[in-house]
Order: C-alpha cells, then sequence, then structure tokens
C-alpha cells in the first residue's frame, strides 16, 4: 500500500512538472493577434535530421528582415503583413516567401529547397516589447 502511494506522489509531481514546463513562453498568457508579428528573431527547423543549421528569421521594426539559410545562403529584404500573412520580399526583388501568422509561430508555405521544407513552423525566441504592423495600400 505504501509502495502504491509513493508511486502515486511520484507520477502526480512529475505530471506537474511537466505541465508547468513551457519551452516558449513569452510572458503574455493573451492569444496572439494573428494580424501582426513580434520583431525579434524565429528559429525554424532543419531542414533534415542531420542538419546542422536552423534558420533564422530576424524581424525588424524598420520593416526589414534576414533570413538565414546556411552558411553560404542568407536574404535580405522588406516585409509586409496583410491578411494573416507575412510576406518577405529580397532587396534585388528576385525572391520571395510567405508566411501564415498563426497563434504558435509564423509557417512557410512553400519549401525553400534544401533550406526549409514547406509549412516549417518559425517559433519566436526574442522577447520585445513591440508588435509590427504594416499596411499595404
Amino acid at each position: 500500500m505504501k509502495k502504491q502511494i509513493a508511486v502515486l506522489i511520484l507520477m502526480l509531481l512529475l505530471s506537474a512538472c511537466l505541465t508547468g514546463c513551457d519551452v516558449q513562453n513569452t510572458g503574455s498568457e493573451e492569444s496572439a493577434d494573428t494580424d501582426y508579428v513580434k520583431a525579434g528573431k524565429y528559429l525554424g527547423s532543419p531542414y533534415t535530421i542531420y542538419s546542422s543549421f536552423m534558420p533564422i528569421l530576424s524581424i525588424e521594426d524598420n520593416n526589414t528582415f534576414v533570413l538565414e539559410l546556411g552558411i553560404n545562403k542568407s536574404i535580405e529584404g522588406t516585409y509586409a503583413s496583410e491578411d494573416n500573412k507575412l510576406i518577405l520580399t529580397s532587396d534585388d526583388g528576385n525572391e520571395s516567401y510567405t508566411f501564415e501568422i498563426k497563434e504558435y509561430g509564423i509557417v512557410i508555405e512553400r519549401e525553400i529547397p534544401g533550406y526549409v521544407k514547406e509549412n516549417t513552423v518559425f517559433k519566436f525566441v526574442e522577447q520585445k516589447n513591440q508588435y509590427i504592423s504594416s499596411v499595404v495600400d
């Protein structure tokens, strides 16, 4: 009987610990407004299990971004947000990427071959107190 109680207590403590652990907590329990994207860094999943590079999207307050895809591939440009979408356009205008803005992060809509798979979630990792909105005329 004592052994069953000890196991039950251990299970309850473990459950409480796992429930309280939230790696992606940004300090706010409010639901995200999906018309806005926070300035800061977003980490995507590596292209393959064996990939040593994780894609990083840096969003700046001045409507610019840097998308780091690997040692030899980085894209800089401007962005706009409209209808729950974040649209990145490279400075030279040759590349454009669309992300869907979700409560849990931003999701790229198409693959960047060799760098980012379609539907990869980029999660916010850096807290800033300012939201960014871009109005497309």
